[in-house]
């Protein structure tokens, strides 16, 4: 599968999770919905958990695929291990950073700034410097940028992608702050437009 390929087909795999998650949550409505918090016992333990849960069924899946159909050398099969150990090691390092010390961070911030006037502002500042700040978005807009032969610059892409997030944040602020603001009039018009694209 060449790179063309598979750019198109993570786009077109990202779509039925969004679309399901979009279709439960309209069909369960303004329920009271409650998050346990507190589940786990530690950072760490979580973080292994939830990355024992992402990584180990598509290395199974990719296992099962190999021995049936993809046939690949021992040497090609090392490197894909060794790969995957150590996004499994990195994920898990990663998450408990997260866990153990910006989510604190984000709760306290949240708690602070939840009767500020300028809270949507805020939102969307940050909306528009965590774009920035993700590798993965600097590598896809690279990708985009060498698919479309320059046409589409990295630039522009970073851009779109920057004020896209920085609205939905700040949307999502005025769902919370704002009673009866339905946020699915604004997203689901707006990702069957991307979808149909």
């Amino acid at each position: 599968m060449s790179e063309d390929d598979s750019f198109g087909l993570v786009g077109i795999a990202s779509a039925g999770p969004i679309i399901a998650g979009i279709l439960m949550s309209l069909s369960i409505g303004n329920t009271n919905v409650e998050i346990a918090e507190g589940g786990h016992s530690s950072a760490l333990l979580s973080a292994i958990t939830n990355v024992s849960f992402a990584i180990i069924p598509i290395t199974l899946v990719f296992y099962l695929m190999n021995y049936k159909y993809f046939k690949l050398s021992k040497d090609e099969l090392k490197e894909i291990f060794i790969g995957l150990l150590y996004s499994y090691i990195g994920l898990i390092l990663f998450l408990t950073s997260v866990e153990g010390g910006f989510m604190e961070l984000a709760r306290v911030m949240g708690k602070a700034l939840s009767d500020s006037k300028f809270l949507p502002l805020i939102a969307f500042v940050l909306g528009l410097l965590v774009v920035l700040a993700e590798p993965a978005v600097a590598v896809l807009s690279e990708q985009v940028e060498d698919v479309t032969g320059g046409s589409i610059p990295r630039k522009l892409i970073l851009r779109a992608l920057s004020i896209g997030v920085a609205f939905a944040v700040m949307l999502a602020i005025f769902r919370i702050k704002i009673e009866g603001f339905a946020l699915w009039m604004v997203i689901v018009p707006g990702f069957m437009i991307s979808l149909i694209l």
